[in-house]
């Protein structure tokens, strides 16, 4: 008998370019009516995501997990190659949590004075 495949393609791209390249065990996104769960040999699969926490677990030796802080976007999942195409994506180790406090006073501001945010 063949083996069954234990891992697969991940890709997550932003407007700025390619945040996470790897192969992987599993990966968990973030859906609109809650969390996916996409392992290898997946039926193929397209769906919109929604801002939130990606998990990825790597295809490594200890199989340890990559988080990252993804926006809204969409998925693909085809032949064992999963493409998540985000707004943004930043590594859970990488956040600035000083600007993070920042840029949520400014948008909770924008948003108590009614202002559009510029762009």
């Amino acid at each position: 008998m063949g083996t069954v495949a234990s891992k697969f393609k991940c890709e997550i791209v932003t407007p700025a370019g390619i945040a996470f390249d790897s192969l992987a065990a599993m990966v968990v996104v973030p859906g609109s009516l809650g969390e996916m769960g996409i392992l290898p040999r997946h039926v193929p699969l397209v769906s919109s995501t929604v801002i939130g926490e990606a998990r990825v677990r790597l295809a490594d030796e200890d199989e340890s997990w990559e988080s990252l802080a993804v926006g809204s976007g969409y998925l693909k999942m085809q032949h064992d190659q999963l493409l998540l195409l985000v707004e943004s994506a930043e590594p859970a180790g990488a956040i600035d949590a000083e600007r993070a406090r920042e840029a949520l006073a400014r948008s909770q501001e924008l948003l108590a004075r009614g202002d559009e945010p510029e762009v």
